[in-house]
């Protein structure tokens, strides 16, 4: 196998991701790295294909984003709220 070019966690999931490999045994001295190493479980591998997909960010910002309209809307119309 080639030498992998490996990084460290940079996002919400990837982070995830480095727990799970400090939890496992599997990351390497210097800290976890993304990808994981062919050493960690497959529990680790699966963790860091949901991260790629980038669900858990795409989540918070779009509850972000629909907060920031309700706010908006409170603002412009204060009975808006119902109560």
């Amino acid at each position: 196998m080639g030498i992998q070019n490996t990084r460290g966690p940079q996002l919400i999931e990837e982070y995830i991701v480095a727990a799970l490999q400090d939890n496992a045994g599997c990351a390497p001295e210097g800290g976890a790295v993304m990808p994981p190493p062919e050493t960690c479980p497959d529990s680790v591998h699966s963790a860091y294909w949901f991260a790629q997909s980038h669900i858990l960010t795409i989540l918070i910002v779009v509850v972000f984003i629909v907060l920031l309209i309700q706010m908006i809307v409170l603002a412009i119309n204060p009975n808006a709220g119902g109560h």
